[in-house]
């Protein structure tokens, strides 16, 4: 294989592998759009940005229909990924690992889970069983991979 084409051919995973984030990350924000305008928030016009995809800006006021927005996103990833397993592990794979669990843990700033207890006023208990029950179903996709 010639330099050209080992180039063409990084380049080529390298673009899938974007359309991958792209994917699972607008299946993300596409829960939120949807569970928002369900519950009653207000909508804004959405972000665009390079690396989130377009987010809808909502509210961020304590209560259930902003809990209930912000995890919206990554347990749509989490569907998303079930639903694509059997045509595409490695599309469930970045949508589990990618746009599902980090927004999950209530750790990290910025992630769902964290704005749905720090602004939402769920509990920290609460959002770590959460975790825990997703990282449970991903890690059956997962294990699956080894037989």
């Amino acid at each position: 294989m010639s330099i050209i084409e080992e180039v063409l051919d990084s380049l080529r995973k390298f673009s899938r592998l974007l359309l991958y984030i792209f994917t699972a990350t607008f299946v993300h924000e596409t829960g939120h759009l949807i569970m928002g305008l369900l519950t009653g928030m207000k909508i804004g016009i959405p972000v665009i940005s390079l690396f989130v995809g377009v987010t809808p800006s909502y509210e961020a006021f304590p209560g259930l229909p902003f809990i209930l927005t912000a995890y919206a996103g990554p347990i749509a990833a989490l569907l998303f990924g079930i639903f694509i397993w059997r045509y595409s592990k490695v599309w469930a794979l970045v949508s589990f690992f990618y746009s599902c669990l980090p927004n999950l843990w209530p750790f990290i700033p910025g992630s769902d889970a964290y704005q749905a207890v720090t602004i939402g006023g769920l509990g920290v208990e609460w959002a770590i069983l959460i975790f825990i029950i997703a990282g449970a179903i991903v890690a059956e996709y997962v294990f699956e991979l080894e037989k």
